[in-house]
Parts: structure tokens; sequence; C-alpha cells
């Protein structure tokens, strides 16, 4: 694993970019070490998710692209798609959920 950012009292805190040994990547806001606030992880499959964290987890409103590039946009709780959300697939394909 690899980061480059800030720190506060050792731990990552504020901005920064984390390369996981694993082949994924997170650039966003850290706070006391996890992931917290606003955020852009991509998988190492390519899959990607743009938007809020806490507590490491994807959490509140967000994007989340697929390699097969299908794109839905909804909200998280705690690493999980709850309530509405739309998913937009490459042919124009376009479900409410």
């Amino acid at each position: 694993n690899t980061y480059s950012g800030q720190f506060l009292f050792g731990e990552l805190h504020g901005h920064g970019v984390f390369h996981y040994g694993n082949g994924s990547k997170y650039e966003g806001e850290f706070s006391y070490g996890v992931r917290e606030g606003h955020g852009s992880l991509t998988e190492k499959d390519g899959e990607t998710y743009q938007g809020s964290f806490h507590n490491n987890k994807k959490h509140g409103g967000g994007k989340m692209t697929f390699p097969n590039g299908d794109k839905f946009e909804g909200d998280w709780i705690l690493d999980q798609r709850q309530g509405h959300g739309i998913l937009q697939c490459p042919d124009g394909t376009v479900y409410e959920v």
C-alpha cells in the first residue's frame, strides 16, 4: 500500500491518494485514518464509485460505474445501495429502481 497526502497526529487526515496492494485506488478525504467525506474509489476490475463515504464505507449519495459500462446513481448505506436510484445501460436504456 502507498499513500500520498495529508496527515494529522500520524493518521491519514484530509485529502489524499491511497493505492492498495490489490490494485484498487482511493482519492479523497480521510478522517483519522478512514475514508470519510467525498472521494473516488476505483477497484482493480475498473468499477468506480464517486460519492460520499462514512467510516470507510460508501454512505450517502454517489455514482457507480461498472466495467460493462452500466452507471448507477443513488444512495448507499454502509456499502449497500438503498432506496431510489437510476441505472443507465450503455445502450441508453434507463431504469428507475
